[in-house]
């Protein structure tokens, strides 16, 4: 997901708006991607005071009889947020108030906790002015150690997963909510508790669904760093856009409970070199940063891993570690 602000753009009267995807530099990719725009385009409109875009921050601080959860919604321009917070059924549970851009924190009594089990899913609306923004979120713990493994709500949980790709099969590569939630009760109704996107940033309608149903999400970063698979890949663009595009997964990804792993990379020939292992920390560096409360991995080819011992040719684009 990403975004532009146009207010620069915009004159008195009619205004022509295009969106325009460009695919004509192929080959690009090891697998289907389609082509044209496939993931829904939308034009926010705002005036005065209102809450600026994934601004709104949901996140469990800890469970007990009572769950303590944090709230942050940054505004345009100083003032208060009001944050009201609805159980699954949809009746108030709290209402809390605060200032723009500082974090609150509230009490949930009897909390009702999200787990593949039970995901059970509370409703946020951030009130700021004329303007209100809602998201749905679960309240869960999320801990991990090597002598237990991973734990939901301090409950310890064995992952049963798949990889999917981003496109429907044979409905194209369009992100259809329907479709999307499909194949997501498909995977849990086939036994699985957990799925891997291959190899891209999941969509809002994949991440809606997994909530829902309670499937947990590693999310993924790219199939590339500096080293080619394809002519025309991102590997061109690549230390350029990490920055941005890591911000923009995490940014899109915090409010979901699915979430628990972001994943820097798939079969990345760079592992095995000094560089690298410097990339990847860079990467998982600004991930916890961004995001303090879930797990970072790679998902690791161990032969592609070798690089040049391998014979792999590698070919570095442009551009250096910020």
């Amino acid at each position: 997901c990403f975004h532009g602000d146009i207010t620069s753009l915009l004159h008195p009267g009619e205004n022509e708006i295009r969106v325009i995807a460009r695919n004509a530099d192929q080959p690009n990719s090891r697998w289907y991607t389609g082509t044209g725009i496939y993931r829904p385009v939308w034009l926010y409109g705002g005036k005065g005071q209102y809450i600026l875009l994934n601004s709104l921050r949901i996140r469990t601080l800890s469970i007990g009889e009572t769950a303590r959860i944090a709230l942050r919604a940054d505004t345009r321009l100083p003032g208060d947020v009001t944050f009201d917070i609805r159980d699954p059924e949809g009746s108030l549970v709290g209402s809390f108030s605060g200032k723009s851009g500082a974090v609150l924190e509230a009490d949930i009594p009897a909390a009702r906790l999200w787990s593949p089990a039970t995901p059970f899913l509370y409703t946020c609306t951030a009130r700021t002015g004329d303007d209100e923004v809602t998201e749905t979120f679960g309240i869960r713990t999320l801990t991990w150690t090597a002598e237990t493994g991973i734990a939901i709500n301090g409950q310890h949980t064995i992952l049963k997963g798949a990889c999917i790709h981003h496109d429907n099969g044979i409905i194209g590569a369009a992100t259809l909510e329907k479709a999307e939630e499909r194949r997501c009760r498909q995977m849990k109704e086939a036994g699985f508790n957990s799925i891997r996107s291959s190899h891209h940033p999941m969509s809002k309608a994949m991440l809606d669904a997994c909530d829902k149903y309670g499937v947990l999400v590693m999310d993924e970063l790219t199939d590339m760093w500096t080293n080619h698979k394809n002519a025309n890949d991102f590997a061109l663009h690549f230390l350029d856009c990490m920055d941005t595009e890591i911000k923009r997964m995490v940014a899109k990804d915090y409010n979901h409970p699915c979430v628990i792993l972001y994943s820097t990379g798939n079969e990345i020939p760079d592992m095995g070199t000094e560089r690298g292992a410097q990339l990847n920390r860079h990467m998982c560096n600004l991930i916890h940063e961004l995001d303090p409360n879930r797990f970072t991995t790679n998902a690791i080819n161990g032969l592609l891993a070798l690089g040049p011992k391998m014979g792999i040719v590698i070919r570095e684009s442009g551009g250096s570690i910020r």
